[in-house]
């Protein structure tokens, strides 16, 4: 509800005289260049994942074939591993009290990371190498995102932005949440192979932050700001809420899905929760307080 608050405080587009804010001005060029970074820096990342699986999976039990095509994993086989190590990513964030947005990252890094190294002919991935470039994923994007849920709420509440917690989840806790599969100086070796496979760009827009933004949209004075020939109703604070948590909750769920983190823009998925959540609100819980201009002038 805080920080729901201070985005509309933020992003009013007329100031008390009645000109314009320099509030909204920012907020529409960090929504460009992320927009831009989207799609020229962080394409989706699925490539030729599945079939280069499957083509090293037909080669298990050949004679004569490397031993190391002998354990490799089918693409049904990584899409199962991606779904637990996505739970077992969410387990961790939750127990550390981080901000979700963190797993996000991680399987934005991670499904990358994967198409990285299949694309350059590496000898395809063996179950334990799946599982460990999860556990270097997360650590690293915790190092580069990792605000704990209960400094967010204290940096808003100030204005401020919160120290890193960083040092609480340390590269040791990692290597032990690895179960043996790592240990500190194979996660140092790791990270480094994949911040320079991956180029050093690291820090990709993920659903959360687009949430963040396109929920500003909704408020009926800065959508008259972008199209001022809209029919549009305004919306309460309370039900600006609501919308933000179901947006945000759909947005957690689509990380489980392969097809929604590596084929498509983190944008689209973004904005077609905020519109089913108004679907859903309006239409199934019955939330009075969302008309439907609003959906009809956010699509």
């Amino acid at each position: 509800i805080i920080m729901v608050g201070m985005l509309l405080d933020d992003a009013a587009v007329t100031s008390a005289d009645g000109g314009r804010n320099p509030a909204w001005d920012s907020i529409s060029d960090q929504l460009k260049v992320m927009l831009h970074q989207e799609v020229h820096y962080y394409p989706p990342s699925i490539g030729r994942q599945s079939q280069i699986f499957d083509e090293a999976s037909s080669r298990r039990g050949r004679e004569g074939d490397d031993e190391n095509y002998c354990c490799c994993i089918t693409w049904s086989e990584a899409e199962m591993i991606r779904r637990k190590m996505t739970e077992w990513a969410h387990a961790v964030v939750d127990a550390f009290e981080y901000n979700r947005d963190v797993v996000a990252v991680c399987l934005n890094l991670v499904d990358r990371y994967v198409s990285a190294i299949l694309e350059e002919g590496v000898v395809p991935l063996k179950r334990k190498s799946y599982q460990g470039i999860f556990v270097v994923g997360l650590y690293v994007a915790l190092k580069l995102q990792g605000s704990s849920r209960a400094d967010d709420v204290v940096s808003s509440a100030r204005g401020g932005r919160p120290p890193s917690p960083t040092a609480v989840v340390n590269i040791s806790v990692f290597a032990n949440l690895s179960r043996g599969m790592l240990t500190v100086k194979r996660l140092e070796a790791e990270e480094r192979n994949m911040m320079s496979r991956l180029t050093y760009r690291l820090n990709a827009p993920v659903f959360g932050t687009y949430i963040e933004y396109f929920i500003l949209f909704l408020i009926k004075s800065n959508a008259l700001q972008i199209n001022p020939c809209l029919q549009v109703d305004s919306i309460t604070t309370d039900a600006m809420h609501f919308i933000f948590e179901v947006a945000r909750y759909l947005t957690e769920l689509a990380t489980f899905n392969v097809n929604l983190t590596t084929k498509c823009r983190p944008s689209c998925v973004a904005a077609a929760s905020i519109l089913h959540a108004l679907d859903y609100l309006r239409q199934r819980v019955g939330c009075t307080t969302i008309p439907q201009s609003i959906s009809t002038a956010f699509e």
